[in-house]
């Protein structure tokens, strides 16, 4: 590969662990119920923008994961659209199978 300044590695470095420890936090708040779907709508990082929707979707336990991915199958939305990436109207298909899903 291209030489890389020690710099721009480090600050590389820095962001992917910065991505890392951002997801697995935004996860582990799903998977606890201390955190909604909802609310990581409105979480302005860009680590939690980059979520894939079937991670964000299928992290509440009460959630089974091949029940999620099956609904995101059924609406026609990739589980491993970003979250960043969504349309309101996706947002919201997202709110109404995740009511679904943990009833």
């Amino acid at each position: 590969g291209a030489d890389v300044p020690d710099h721009a590695r480090a600050a590389a470095l820095r962001w992917a662990q910065h991505v890392r420890d951002v997801r697995s936090s935004v996860l582990q708040s799903l998977r606890s119920g201390e955190r909604t779907l909802e609310d990581c709508f409105g979480l302005e990082d860009p680590a939690v923008a980059a979520i894939h929707i079937g991670n964000l979707l299928e992290a509440p336990e009460s959630i089974r994961k091949i029940d999620a991915r099956r609904a995101l199958s059924s609406a026609g939305i990739a589980g491993d659209l970003a979250l960043g990436d969504t349309t309101p109207g996706d947002r919201e298909t997202l709110l109404q199978i995740a009511r679904r899903l943990e009833q």
